[in-house]
């Protein structure tokens, strides 16, 4: 949890590589505990770090991973990841999108663009 909290710090004073570090630190630190939806939690803010450096498509393909393993442990998407997922589809490209939802399985890719695309109003 000290990881965590060490990147919350960094992201607060805008030092937002040291805060990456920090949160990818403390995901390794709670793989493999029961403290997966914790990871999970932290995983989300690591996810919304790579927009603040301008990197779009790396934030839209964590988040992607991130709301992946969220609805494999809860059964479900979560609604936040949903709408940062949104948010950020709104500025990528349809070849960015496809190759930031490569990594996921067909079945779970579809099912999370059918629900960002209901969450956009109908645009993926």
């Amino acid at each position: 949890m000290v990881a965590a909290q060490l990147a919350g710090v960094e992201n607060d004073h805008g030092n937002f590589g040291a805060a990456e570090g920090h949160y990818l630190q403390a995901i390794e630190n709670f793989r493999g505990t029961p403290e997966q939806i914790t990871a999970n939690q932290v995983a989300s803010m690591l996810g919304i770090l790579p927009e603040k450096t301008g990197r779009s498509e790396a934030a839209f393909a964590h988040l992607a991973e991130t709301a992946a393993e969220w609805r494999r442990l809860t059964g479900d998407f979560d609604a936040t990841h949903i709408r940062l997922l949104s948010d950020l589809n709104r500025r990528l490209d349809e070849g960015s999108l496809h190759n930031a939802l490569s990594t996921l399985d067909q079945a779970t890719r579809k099912k999370l663009e059918r629900r960002i695309k209901r969450a956009d109003g109908g645009y993926l």
